[in-house]
């Protein structure tokens, strides 16, 4: 009797575990045809119009800056990461 219902159930998991896999490669169809569509627009089109460029001094001073302190946070990260902890610990208080 036990292995009857072991079966059942075997065939039961089997059958969500298909169900489960036609879901994901549904939603996996519909992602890659609305992200491939967006990339066909971005390179694979030609422009009406030339794209406008514009350089303004705040915007050279704030990219400069986030260049920065993503490199000096690559350079010296050992700091930063020493620090993790202590805020986890200030965090769960």
């Amino acid at each position: 009797m036990y292995r009857l219902i072991d079966n059942h159930s075997n065939a039961r998991k089997s059958t969500i575990r298909l169900w489960l896999a036609l879901i994901g490669l549904l939603t996996s169809v519909v992602s890659a045809f609305y992200y491939l569509r967006i990339i066909v627009n971005m390179f694979m089109r030609e422009r009406e119009t030339a794209a406008r460029t514009f350089t303004t001094p705040p915007l050279l001073v704030g990219i400069t800056v986030a260049a920065l302190v993503v490199l000096l946070q690559g350079i010296f990260s050992s700091p930063v990461l020493q620090l993790v902890p202590q805020a986890l610990t200030l965090g769960m208080r």
